[in-house]
């Protein structure tokens, strides 16, 4: 009897090793494509609505049906990073860079999340890559202001809060961050008027700092 059994059993590891090692065809290839957009898409509506937790059980899905999709792995960068699980984010990211180089936002938020970490030298370096990639993406410019300014180079993040306001002029918190480099170098004057700037445009932090000084 056991030698029976032992031969049945054979027989069952032997069909499973071979539905292991079979690859897709090109029709089962699709089907699996198609699953994983189906949880890509059900993610990113989690996403925007604020259900984190949902929206990566939606990405992780995607990703176990398709292990090379590139913005599965970018859009749960950004919900880890939303989540604080900065170092999670980085390797979501840094996956998705892997899969497709030359998409800015995926380092833009991967220098985010270097940030977070207090890693900012790796942080600069992802935003100047992103920089490279779409001259005129200004909330890389005001990433890496902040980046410039934390490492204590006022001057360099002067001019990136500047390329930030170029390319976005609402941006009032560049505005006031740049107000706050510019009094740092003792430039009272441009202090006194990016924070005057930033406060008529809605940003408290400029509407305080202009009360407590008086700049009307």
């Amino acid at each position: 009897m056991s030698d029976g059994r032992g031969k049945h059993c054979a027989v069952i590891f032997c069909v499973v090793l071979m539905f292991c090692v079979v690859p897709r065809s090109g029709f089962a290839q699709q089907q699996y494509v198609e699953i994983s957009e189906k949880w890509f898409h059900g993610g990113l509506q989690f996403e925007k609505s604020g259900r984190y937790e949902e929206a990566l059980d939606s990405y992780n899905r995607a990703i176990l049906v398709n292990p090379g999709f590139s913005w599965a792995y970018k859009h749960r960068g950004v919900v880890r990073l939303a989540l604080g699980r900065y170092q999670e984010a980085i390797d979501d990211l840094s996956r998705a860079i892997e899969l497709q180089p030359n998409y800015p936002k995926a380092y833009n938020n991967r220098g985010v999340a270097y940030g977070k970490l207090g890693q900012h030298e790796q942080a600069l370096s992802d935003f100047n890559r992103a920089i490279e990639l779409n001259q005129q993406f200004a909330e890389a410019y005001f990433n890496r202001g902040v980046a410039q300014g934390i490492l204590g180079r006022d001057r360099a993040s002067i001019k990136d809060f500047g390329l930030a306001i170029q390319h976005n002029p609402q941006d009032e918190k560049a505005l006031y961050l740049r107000g706050l480099a510019y009094e740092k170098l003792g430039k009272e004057d441009s202090a006194r008027q990016d924070i005057k700037a930033a406060a008529r445009m809605g940003d408290w932090d400029a509407r305080k700092m202009a009360q407590r000084k008086g700049w009307r």
